[in-house]
């Protein structure tokens, strides 16, 4: 009976551009994040201080760049080896950010072509 079943990936969604458009995020859920990673984004008197990571231009088109070769290579895969390939955007985004915030004024100095 369970070989009746028909079981297929969904369509791989077109590439779209990045956006700095957002919906409002919640400042509990920002909060809960804040207090998980222990990083230092609270004022003295413990209120949450937003603060936002920023790509610069050039960052942003060498991104996108990467993201257009994500989509053009992940068509050729399937399942788990798409699924994996395609954490690669994020990936790149969390070591940029990581690198951001580790090296302060220091990350200026580094090049990555």
């Amino acid at each position: 009976m369970y070989g009746r079943f028909l079981y297929a990936w969904p369509a791989t969604p077109d590439y779209r551009p990045l956006t700095n458009e957002a919906a409002e995020v919640e400042p509990e859920l920002q909060s809960a994040l804040t207090a998980l990673i222990r990083l230092p984004s609270e004022d003295v008197d413990g209120v949450f201080v937003p603060q936002s990571v920023w790509l610069s231009d050039g960052a942003i088109v060498k991104f996108e760049e990467f993201r257009q070769s994500v989509d053009v290579t992940k068509r050729a895969l399937d399942g788990h080896e798409r699924q994996w390939f395609v954490k690669g955007e994020t990936t790149v985004l969390r070591l940029a950010g990581t690198l951001a915030y580790d090296l302060g004024d220091r990350a200026g100095s580094i090049r990555i072509e």
